[in-house]
């Protein structure tokens, strides 16, 4: 419990520190910035309670949203996914058994549906994200290029990062 706990609090720190440092400092073309602090939400497995990853999601964003000025927006869009994170879990694995739903890895699911999982949580939290940022449909051009421009931009950033931990697990063993 302890073990799980302080790699779950590494992950928190690690994906706060990238976020925080680097990623809310990317803008690509003004359009495009990762929001990297997903892929914290959506490396929760399947038996994790849904307090905790309600908890430790909100926690996310609220520190999230003190370093960067944007109060509550990327709090209400990380809870959300994290309300929603175990069902999309469920849906996007192969398992016939609704009981063994693997850890969301590239390596336990495959990248197919790996890559599907972290699609769909990454649109719904930056359509969240923008919709509440901008608050307005006024200028629609530019929430569509600034939630599919941070959308593409975060898949990307998230799939380099499980390659990363893939092939670092692949040396470990």
């Amino acid at each position: 419990m302890l073990n799980r706990f302080l790699k779950t609090l590494g992950w928190f720190v690690l994906t706060l520190a990238l976020q925080v440092l680097i990623f809310d400092h990317v803008h690509i073309l003004g359009h495009a910035t990762p929001f990297v602090a997903v892929y914290f939400v959506m490396l929760f497995n399947g038996e994790s309670n849904r307090s905790e990853i309600l908890l430790w999601s909100f926690a996310m964003g609220i520190i999230a949203d003190t370093f960067t000025n944007t109060p509550g927006v990327a709090t209400l869009s990380l809870t959300t996914l994290a309300m929603i994170q175990p069902w999309l879990l469920k849906f996007h694995s192969n398992t016939e058994d609704e009981d063994d739903v693997p850890v969301p890895s590239a390596a336990k699911m495959g990248w197919g549906p790996y890559m599907r999982y972290i699609s769909v949580g990454v649109i719904i939290a930056e359509t969240i994200f923008y919709l509440l940022e901008t608050f307005s449909f006024f200028n629609a051009i530019d929430l569509l290029l600034n939630t599919v421009g941070s959308a593409l931009l975060t898949i990307l950033i998230i799939a380099a990062i499980e390659g990363v931990r893939i092939s670092n697990k692949r040396a470990a063993a």
